[in-house]
């Protein structure tokens, strides 16, 4: 019985941290709301800018857009690159969670030799060498390419 009595509070502790551990990944899954808390409401999309997103939803047509970015650690960008990279990223993933699946944004950091270089060459896009930031890597600009597919053609019955 003393044993019993020696184990209840180890019981209570454990079973609180269950609850508590259980309701943080509940609230960390249903929480979606988001409050820009900047003097200009910087991070919060204008109503032009979901009346387009609107727009493409009911288009009925998905739009892809293809996001190339250096990785700063590989070619040593400055920081004002790095930056804007992660503004424009945090951007356009806005776009993709306002939209409700009709925008499609795919992230690419291509390095040679690699199938996200593919892709950036395929969307016309190539590296540079940048001689006052590492003479040898590749630079990526960051680039931002668009597609969605074509609209439906009448067909001509004759």
């Amino acid at each position: 019985m003393k044993a019993l009595n020696r184990l209840q509070p180890l019981g209570v502790v454990l079973l609180l941290g269950i609850l508590f551990a259980s309701l943080n990944v509940i609230v960390n899954r249903a929480a979606t709301a988001r409050w820009d808390a900047t003097e200009n409401n910087v991070y919060t999309l204008t109503d032009g800018t979901l009346s387009i997103i609107k727009k493409a939803g009911e288009s009925g047509r998905p739009v892809t857009i293809r996001f190339y970015m250096s990785d700063p650690e590989d070619v040593q960008l400055p920081k004002q690159y790095v930056d804007y990279s992660k503004r424009v990223k945090d951007l356009l993933e806005e776009y993709s969670k306002a939209s409700t699946e009709s925008i499609v944004v795919q992230t690419f950091t291509p390095v040679p030799n690699s199938e996200a270089q593919d892709a950036a060459e395929l969307d016309g896009i190539s590296s540079a060498i940048r001689a006052w930031t590492c003479p040898r890597a590749p630079i990526w600009t960051t680039t931002i390419t668009t597609s969605a597919p074509a609209s439906p053609t009448t067909s001509d019955s004759r």
